[in-house]
This record gives structure tokens, sequence and C-alpha cells, in this order.
């Protein structure tokens, strides 16, 4: 069978720096039969030079006269195109010789796709692989579609996530949807690929096969995230969806849609408008389409019929698109990446706050307890004190719990429940001093005459061991510091110097030479990877392994379960999710069921000591009658297991989640996943899961167990 020509077009406008080896990659590909279009878009620096240093009856030449930039480029490449298929390769870009070839043989097996792309490796300016270093873009571009409906899905509710140089596409296929819009520039490829996918299938190959330049300082290149090509990107992405909600005929938009629709047997124009009104404001959560939503409706109230039909059948009234028009409606990335930035600064402005405060305290006690109206009381106090000491030491040892939480998350809060309820269950006569985070500083003095050598301090367990979150790590310094003689438990925690922080490696030496300095530290770890790390760097304290305290919680009784699917998705530093791969699980979500429960385990507000049951109940029973949660938290993933809820878990960036679930893994109902690569199946198989196991700390027994006898030992 004689092979087909394939039409590569290679837009250049200054491009001289990479555009050799973008050439040598393209006529060195082990597919032979190809013409390469060079479309010289009126450079001023050597590209001619380096296009004529070719020697090769392939390679066809255009030279404009006049800067068009790139859509007016690639359409004159098309329009002079002979071959039946297109590919598509910029100037600082390089393929593998097997591209076209592999490429090809899709296309020829399976007629149904119009489009094939390829994975990419991302390489910086001198060539190398920068994978990790960009690993949100790098996975971007790995996606894994396998539909029409899927495809369009994301394009309308997310946006791009196909790389334009990997792309060979059918001629006849540009032929029956049109050229490239001039209209756009950071948009043109994802508006084609919308376009293309109303009509034929697309196909991503699962191999790396094109090197894709990645120069995010660049800001000469389109694909830079600067204010100009992010604002820019935002606007061309409203016209596209806006204009594919305008041209997708009826029968297809409910071919595609009609399990996202409200009404599900909306079939005249009208009531399809509503449904497309009403995907644009209830699938995205970012408000980013709500401008196109509202125009909608505008229109649909401007008609005789609209209101009536929008209160019949919808339940919605103009009262409800006042109150949606009186938001904040157009959405800007920019300001939202600027937004993110000041919430750190702050976030990171309060660490600093609350150290100085600490700072400030430890230092006043220091220069008072250096004056002379100390020193001349010191006698009389030690003689007090002596006396209380003689009292207290006739009485049984006390615990104190230091440092646990007062402040809103939810997780830390059920802990401190755990604790105190393990507590009661082992050691029921002996008294328990709670001291929450925010009093532990008042309290000091008096906690520093009360505490006897025979009394135990316990830390509060959690994950905040390291350089994340200060305040908690110099509170639970302060007290080994402060109680040297006492024996210091500390309940389960993970441990996490992150290296994105300048500071820790100093933070690292600073823990190890607190920690090895006390004589009687025990120290229960709650994953692996911790465990390790304090075996190998806090010697002489002892270290083991347990699993979380909330995990002692008995299972709790189900409530009736509704169609819910709650969404429990982090905000923070800890959150590896990209914005795209939550629009990909709200989308999914949302294709289950109409009812989507957005929730989180950290508050805005501060949770009461006396108040947290209440707290960690009401979101208990939240979960407890839903049919799936989706979180990337680690005590949405142990409130899902303890309630007995289908979940689906995504890690975070410190991996204590894949750590801890591993002391859950036979639970049937609860599913970690390492990629979302299969996550519609995934989510799907877990909301329509049938009981079938329940949650049992029975299993878990022998290490709470254990702990307490580590505890006993010292009574």
């Amino acid at each position: 069978m004689e092979k087909e020509l394939v039409s590569v077009i290679l837009p250049n406008y200054n491009g001289g720096t990479f555009l050799k080896k973008s050439i040598e990659s393209v006529i060195s590909q082990t597919y032979r039969k190809l013409e390469l279009i060079i479309i010289d878009d009126a450079s001023t620096d050597n590209s001619r030079e380096i296009i004529e240093s070719f020697n090769d009856e392939r390679i066809k030449t255009i030279c404009l006269s006049e800067n068009g930039h790139i859509c007016a480029a690639l359409n004159k490449g098309v329009s002079v195109a002979r071959g039946e298929f297109i590919a598509r390769i910029d100037s600082d870009d390089i393929w593998e010789k097997e591209k076209l070839e592999k490429q090809i043989k899709v296309l020829e097996e399976d007629l149904e796709v119009g489009a094939c792309f390829t994975y990419v490796k991302l390489i910086n300016r001198e060539g190398e692989i920068v994978n990790e270093q960009y690993r949100e873009v790098y996975n971007l571009f790995r996606p894994v579609f396998k539909t029409q409906k899927e495809w369009l899905h994301f394009f309308v509710f997310s946006g791009n996530c196909l790389s334009h140089p990997s792309v060979v596409i059918r001629k006849q296929v540009l032929d029956q949807v049109g050229k490239y819009n001039l209209a756009l520039v950071q948009g043109q490829d994802y508006e084609l690929w919308m376009r293309i996918a109303l009509k034929y299938n697309l196909y991503v190959l699962s191999e790396e096969l094109v090197r894709y330049r990645w120069m995010p300082n660049d800001e000469k290149s389109i694909s830079t995230s600067t204010e100009l090509n992010d604002t820019r990107f935002y606007n061309e992405y409203l016209m596209s969806v806006y204009r594919f909600f305008q041209n997708i005929s009826d029968e297809d938009f409910v071919k595609y849609f009609k399990e996202l629709f409200i009404m599900q047997e909306a079939k005249s124009p009208m009531e399809l408008l509503c449904e497309k009104a009403f995907l644009c404001l209830k699938f995205d959560h970012t408000k980013r389409l709500y401008p196109i939503g509202i125009e909608m409706l505008e229109r649909i109230f401007a008609k005789d019929e609209g209101a009536n039909l929008l209160k019949e059948k919808y339940n919605f009234t103009p009262k409800d698109f006042y109150r949606i028009n009186s938001q904040h409606l157009f959405y800007d990335n920019f300001i939202r990446k600027e937004s993110e930035e000041y919430e750190k600064k702050i976030e990171n402005l309060k660490q600093e706050i609350n150290r100085s405060i600490i700072e400030a305290e430890q230092r006043i006690r220091a220069e008072y307890e250096s004056t002379k109206s100390w020193r001349i009381t010191a006698p009389v106090r030690y003689g007090v004190n002596k006396c209380k000491n003689f009292k207290e030491n006739l009485l049984p040892p006390k615990f104190y719990l230091l440092g646990t939480e007062d402040y809103g998350n939810l997780g830390d809060h059920a802990i401190a429940i755990a604790e105190r309820s393990f507590l009661k269950k082992f050691f029921p006569k002996i008294e328990v001093v709670e001291i929450p985070v925010s009093q532990y500083y008042s309290k000091k003095d008096e906690l520093y005459l009360k505490i006897r050598k025979k009394d135990i301090i316990l830390g509060h367990g959690g994950g905040n061991i390291g350089n994340q979150y200060p305040v908690a790590e110099e509170i639970r310094r302060d007290i080994i510091k402060t109680w040297p003689e006492n024996m210091i438990i500390i309940f389960p925690q993970t441990i996490y110097f992150t290296p994105q922080l300048e500071n820790m490696e100093a933070e690292v030496e600073k823990t190890q030479m607190i920690y090895n300095a006390h004589k009687k530290l025990v120290l229960f770890t709650r994953e692996q990877r911790s465990y390790k790390f304090a075996k190998d760097n806090l010697y002489n304290c002892d270290v083991y392994l347990v699993p979380d305290m909330v995990l002692f919680s008995e299972k709790r009784k189900r409530i009736q379960r509704q169609e819910k699917i709650v969404l429990c998705l982090r905000n923070d530093i800890e959150r590896i999710l990209s914005d795209r791969e939550e629009q990909a699980i709200n989308l999914i979500a949302h294709s289950l069921t109409e009812d989507v429960c957005y929730v989180d385990t950290q508050k805005q507000y501060n949770i009461p000591v006396d108040g947290r049951e209440r707290y960690v109940d009401e979101f208990l029973e939240l979960l407890s009658s839903s049919k799936l949660i989706v979180t990337d938290r680690m005590h949405g993933m142990i409130f899902a297991a303890i309630t007995g809820t289908p979940c689906l878990v995504l890690d975070n960036y410190n991996s204590k989640i894949r750590g801890c679930y591993k002391w859950i893994r036979e639970l049937p109902y609860i599913s970690f996943v390492d990629s979302l690569g299969n996550l519609e199946e995934s989510m799907r198989k877990l909301y329509l899961y049938e009981e079938k196991g329940e949650y049992s700390v029975k299993k878990l027994d022998k290490y709470y167990s254990f702990l307490a006898e580590i505890i006993k030992k010292e009574l």
C-alpha cells in the first residue's frame, strides 16, 4: 500500500535559536513521504539563512513580507499543503524520529479518528528535560480521555490539554471544520480542537514523541504565563465556549451533554438554551463561564414564554437571576494568582507574628527571672513550692495533654477527641489536664509549678513536626526544653521538612538538637516515611509506628444515604491537585448527580475545645449521608473510613495520605489513586458501590494497646 503524503507546517518568526534542530527532527523522520512547509513570518533574525542551509527537496519555504502572526502563517501553510495529513511543529520544538510513522499508523487503522496527538517531554532552553520541575504542565499534556463526549466536556469546562506540535490531522477534517481562527492567539489550537471533537474522535498516543520547549520566563513565547498572555487566553477561552454553544446543533448538544441536563426531557430550542445557561452556571466553580450563562438567561427572559418556562420547569425566577447578577462574575486568572500569592504572604506574616510573640514572651520571662526581686524572693518561692509539691506528691500522677487544637481544623479536633477517648479507655482513673495551643504560653508559668516529675506530658498528635507549621513546632520544642526530667510522649505525628523553605536544613538541625537532648522522649509516628526519618535523625528518642489517633474511633452508625457527592479538597500549600484536575473532578461529580457538596475540614473560624465534639459530629453526619467522598485531606479519608462512606482518595504534597492509607487499605469502599488516569471510572465505581464491609477498630487494636503499654511502663 502506497504511503500518503504528510504536510508538515512550521511557522517561524525570529526562531533562529532553535530552528535548525526543529527542521532536522522533521526531515529525519522514519516516515519519509512528507513535505515540510516553512512559513517565515517576516523574520528579522538569521532564520532565512538557516532555512536555506538545508538541501532537501521536501522543504518548501514561503517568506511573508509582513508579519501576520501565528494563525495567518498557519492558514497559509494549510492552503498550500498537498498532503492527506497535516502535521504541526513550532520552530523551537523537536520530534522523535518515529513520531509521524506511529501516528499515521493510528490514523490509517481507525478512520473515526480525526486528529492524533502524543505525550510530550518538556525541555528547557538548553534542551534539558524538565518534566519534574514543571510537573503540572507535564501532566496537563497527558490526557486519558477516550470519547468525544469526554473531550468536549473537558474543553468546555476546563480548557486545553493537548500539545499543538504533537498533532497530525486529516486534511479532509480541516476542509470540513475550517482553518485556524484569525481572531485568536493563545487559544487558536484549543478552539480548533473543539470544532474537530464535535465531528470526530481524538486519539492521544501515550508515548512522549515530542520534546516541547518550555521556557516560562521567555516573554516572547505565546505559551509563557504572563499577565498579557493569561488575560488573552481567558478572553479567547470565553469567546470559544460562547461560539461553541452558539454553533452546536440541538442534536449534538443533546448527544454530548444530556447527562448533565437539569431536565432530562429537554428538547425544544428554548429548553436547550436553558440547559446551556445552567451548564455555564453550574459546572464551573471558578465562575469563568458565568458571563455566558447570564447572557443566555437574559435572552430567555427577553422572550414572552421565557420567564414562565424558567419558573415552571427549572424553579428559577427573576429574583434568582438578580441574586446571581449581583456577584463578582468576571474571572481573571492573573488576579486570581495575585490573590493566592497575597494569601500566602498573609499566612507567612501570621506565622512570623506568632513566632515574634513567642520570642517576646520568652525574652520577657528571661529578663524577669534575672531581676533582683526575682532572686530575692527565690527562697520564698522555693519553700512554697516545696510544700505544694509535698502535698501533690501524695497524689497519683496526672496526664498533661499539651498543644491540642482550638483553631479551625476539624481533623486536629478529631485527633484530640480520639486522644481523650484513648486515655479514658486505658487509664480511666488518671486525671487528664488539657491545655490547647492558644493557651500554652499564658499558662506556662502555672504549668511549670504544677507539673511534677512523675506526671506524664503528652504531645498532641497530627502532622506538624517540621518547618511547615512553625508555631506548633515551636511550642513542642519549648515543652521538650522546659521539662527535661519528665517523661514526654508525643501522639502519632507526621514529620516533614519542606525543601521549598530556605530554612529547611537549619530547622532539621534544631529539631535534632532539641529532641535528642531529652532523656525521656517517646515519639509515635503514623506513617513509614516519618518513622524512618525519626529513626535516622532522632536517635536518642524511642520511636514507634502506629496508626493515626482518629482511627481509634469506633465506627459511626450510617444515616440515610442520599445521592450526594462530597468534594473535600484542600486549598493550601499541601495541595498538589491542579485547577484543571479539580475541574475534571467537579465535572465528573456533576455527571453522576446534581447534588454535589463542597466542604473542607479546615474551617475559617476558631472552634472552642468544649464545642469540638458537636462540630466534628455534624461534619461526620454530612459525610455519612453521602454516596461518595472525593478528598485529598487525610482526615477526609479517615472520616470516610469510620463512617463507612465510599471515598476516592488523592495524595497531598508530602505523601502522608499515601502512608496512612496503608492502615485501612483493606477497606473495600476506600480507594487511593496514584494518578487521575481512570478518574471517571474510579468515581463511578465507588458512587455505585454497594456496602459490603464496614470499619472496625479491632483490626488496629494491637497498635493502640501497644501505645498504652508504653505509657503504662512510665506510671
